[in-house]
């Protein structure tokens, strides 16, 4: 049996096809597969923002996709991994905190 991340790796290679590129790049690019048990397919994504766009927007295309290649009725979980908090840059991803401003004091109306 292959592990989570084969499988997952040749499900991205069919999503690749099915969605397009800039929403290829800005959903799916940095998960992983996590876990493989039974029905349950667990993939690993940054932050809760892609895990809530993935789980409402995409489910069942990720879904549809894990069937076909397992021949299996999958349930996808997405889970926000501590391994996904790098970018796939390289660097860290930034962490908000209490004392960081909302907006930068650069980017204001009256600078335009």
């Amino acid at each position: 049996m292959r592990s989570a991340q084969e499988v997952w790796e040749a499900a991205l290679g069919e999503l690749q096809l099915q969605v397009n590129k800039p929403n290829y790049q800005t959903w799916f690019e940095g998960a992983r597969g996590v876990a493989y048990q039974g029905d349950q397919f667990i993939i690993g994504v940054a932050n809760t923002f892609i895990a809530e766009y993935l789980d409402k927007n995409q489910r069942s295309l990720i879904e549809k996709t894990l069937i076909g290649l397992t021949h299996r009725n999958i349930q996808v979980q997405f889970r926000v991994s501590a391994m996904q908090q790098d970018s796939p840059t390289g660097y860290p991803s930034h962490q908000a905190s209490a004392t960081d401003p909302v907006f930068h004091s650069k980017y204001t109306f009256d600078s335009f």
